[in-house]
C-alpha cells in the first residue's frame, strides 16, 4: 500500500469541497430557473422566510396570548366589550363544539357503555 501524504488528503478535501460548493450553486441557479422563470428574479418573500422561519407562528402565538389575557380581563372584572362579555364568549364556544359532529362517535359507543 502506498502512503498518501497529509497535504495530498487536504488537497483532495478542499477540492471535493469546492466540487460540492459549486455542485450547491448549480442547483440554485437551475431551482430558480425553474421556480421564478430568470436568473434574475428573486422574491422577496423567499429570503425573509430563509432568515426567520418562525415570524409567522410567532406572531400567531402572540395575538393568541393577547387575546387570552383579553378574555381574562373580561372575565375577571366582569366588563363588557360592547354586548360582548365573557359569558358570551363562553356560550358561542360550548353552542358550536358538540359531540355529535364527530363522525366515528358510532364505532366508538363499546367505551361510553362502562
Amino acid at each position: 500500500m502506498d502512503h498518501v501524504s497529509t497535504d495530498t488528503k487536504l488537497k483532495l478535501v478542499q477540492m471535493i469541497r469546492a466540487e460540492n460548493q459549486e455542485n450547491r450553486m448549480k442547483m440554485r441557479s437551475r431551482e430558480q430557473l425553474v421556480n421564478y422563470g430568470s436568473y434574475g428574479y428573486r422574491d422577496a418573500s423567499f429570503s425573509e422566510k430563509e432568515t426567520n422561519p418562525f415570524l409567522g407562528l410567532r406572531i400567531r402565538i402572540g395575538a393568541a396570548f393577547l387575546l387570552f389575557l383579553g378574555f381574562l380581563f373580561l372575565d375577571y372584572t366582569g366588563l363588557k366589550m360592547g354586548n360582548v362579555g365573557a359569558g358570551e364568549i363562553v356560550s358561542w364556544i360550548d353552542s358550536g363544539t358538540s359531540i355529535k359532529f364527530i363522525d366515528f362517535i358510532d364505532n366508538f359507543t363499546y367505551t361510553l357503555s362502562e
